[in-house]
């Protein structure tokens, strides 16, 4: 099975052996026989004088973590509200949250999660009843949180603690399965900037949908 890991590397789960392989490197996996079908491996981080990284990985409304290259895993995480379609780490310096998007048509669309104190948080507020497939956050926009989320429906975008609003201007009333956001540098009429392009993907067609400068 092939996943992406929410930071555009591709990994690979063999269920039949347990083990997590990312990036040519091999884990074992927290539950031996569970088939956990979304993987998340955050960046790199400073804990206690060395570089650590967290893995993540969902089946369901399970959602388990390691942070010692899969020496122990967390695995008594009480269960998310619906079913977990994709993770993204919400602080890449340090991730103490993960944002998780949920299938289903109710009112569990995004939630965030602190595992610091076991927590979910329903951030759903102006999202559709539908099913959400993804769940992404605009690095570059350092200001206030800027979320953005693949629906049945199209896309809708989240900023600060703004309700989440649509986004999908420009682009057919498809579903949404994938976005990514492309960071480049460019020229702008104000200058050299920082420039955030969103991608979404649509059944096979990848539209480049939205770009923004950042200073």
């Amino acid at each position: 099975m092939i996943a992406l890991d929410g930071i555009g590397r591709i990994n690979q789960l063999t269920n039949r052996f347990s083990i997590l392989k990312i990036g040519g490197v091999f884990f074992p996996v927290p539950l031996p026989g569970i088939y956990y079908y979304r993987i998340l491996l955050s960046p790199f981080f400073s804990s206690g004088g060395s570089d650590a990284r967290f893995i993540f990985v969902a089946k369901g409304q399970q959602l388990d973590y390691t942070y010692n290259a899969g020496e122990s895993w967390v695995n008594e995480i009480e269960e998310a509200p619906g079913d977990i379609s994709y993770i993204s780490i919400k602080d890449s310096d340090y991730p103490e949250k993960v944002c998780v998007s949920m299938t289903g048509y109710n009112e569990h669309g995004v939630y965030e999660y602190y595992y610091p104190t076991d927590e979910w948080l329903n951030i759903s507020e102006g999202l559709p009843q539908v099913p959400v497939y993804c769940v992404i956050q605009n690095k570059y926009n350092t200001d206030e949180e800027e979320l953005y989320a693949g629906t049945e429906t199209g896309i809708f975008r989240k900023v600060g603690c703004a309700v989440w609003e649509w986004f999908s201007a420009g682009l057919p009333n498809v579903r949404v399965r994938e976005l990514e956001i492309k960071y480049t540098m460019g020229y702008t009429p104000f200058g050299l900037e920082k420039i955030a392009t969103l991608y979404a993907a649509t059944f096979g067609a990848e539209e480049s949908l939205h770009s923004t400068a950042y200073v």
